[in-house]
């Protein structure tokens, strides 16, 4: 497994181009169910965007102080790498799909066979439904990844709010890493702070001195922060 996010984002863009010339190959049709490659090409276009959006090409340089988030996203990534090989080698025909293989229906209890109705029907559906769930998990990654957003535009100042932002991240999410659970308090404070700066600014914009826009909760902030996979 590659420990360069770089790497492992060009092997997964690699992965996404030659599975799609294979789902695209007429002699897979009877192997594939035909929408399957639309679902493809969705999750290919939300993995683009997803470089795009997190600069995967810096993502090595900019965590190189934060390794427990870089782990997540080697993780994330090598994951989605291994299911788009699987993919293709049941595409090519180097491994037999679980829903071609006979197996007999009588050994299947009736709640076996119910939980089965509301699973994928083929293996291929069942990889694609992977990938989708690692791609969302590296967009919910996306606050850690990138700069926190206020750097640059505000001081250095501790916030009085961020000891209890902190808690609030630990007390939500208590399995989440300390050391994360302490930059997204951060990046909640900051958020906030940059929040008050620019109501400040609005404030002074009103001829009459008018009330500027509501501040946010400390519950929308969090929720900006896109953060149910980090535990």
């Amino acid at each position: 497994m590659s420990n360069s996010i770089d790497q492992l984002a060009k092997d997964c863009t690699r992965g996404f181009e030659v599975l799609n010339l294979q789902l695209e190959n007429p002699a897979v049709a009877n192997i594939v169910k035909s929408d399957e490659l639309a679902r493809l090409k969705n999750e290919q276009s939300r993995f683009t965007r997803w470089k795009r959006n997190a600069g995967a090409h810096t993502l090595d340089q900019k965590l190189q102080n934060n390794t427990r988030v870089k782990i997540q996203a080697i993780r994330l990534l090598s994951h989605i790498q291994r299911l788009l090989e699987d993919a293709h080698a049941i595409t090519v025909g180097d491994q037999v799909p679980w829903d071609q293989i006979n197996d007999e229906e009588d050994s299947q209890s009736e709640d076996e066979r119910e939980s089965l109705d509301s699973s994928p029907e083929t293996e291929m559906e069942q990889v694609l439904a992977h990938i989708a769930n690692a791609i969302g998990n590296l967009s919910y990654l996306g606050a850690t990844l990138r700069e926190p957003l206020a750097d640059g535009r505000i001081t250095d100042e501790t916030s009085p709010y961020e000891p209890f932002d902190v808690q609030h991240v630990r007390s939500k999410y208590p399995a989440v890493d300390k050391v994360i659970a302490e930059r997204l308090g951060k990046d909640i404070s900051a958020r906030r702070k940059l929040f008050q700066g620019q109501d400040s600014t609005e404030l002074s914009s009103y001829p009459s001195g008018g009330p500027p826009a509501d501040e946010p909760t400390l519950e929308t902030l969090f929720n900006e922060l896109d953060l149910e996979d980090l535990n």
